[in-house]
């Protein structure tokens, strides 16, 4: 695939997607059913949540992953 190719297709779904983004991402029905929000979350949509973790470098990245994961799992249930 050239480049040019590329970005056309890759502006094609950029625009398609603000345009009518159920056709790209789904209904927001449909993605709700495969998880739910924490209680909290699902009150305070506008929250912004901050979480203190224990990686010990910006580089490390297994350990933010683990972090992310660990938050992931403290927000969203199946």
């Amino acid at each position: 695939m050239r480049r040019r190719d590329f970005l056309k297709a890759a502006g094609l779904v950029g625009t398609g997607s603000l345009l009518k983004p159920e056709l790209i991402f789904g209904s927001a029905r449909e993605s709700a059913a495969f998880f739910h929000l924490h209680p909290f979350v699902e009150v305070h949509p506008e929250a912004v949540f901050i979480k203190l973790t224990s990686v010990s470098d910006r580089s490390a990245s297994a350990e933010k992953n683990g972090s992310g994961y660990e938050l992931a799992n403290e927000l969203f249930f199946a």
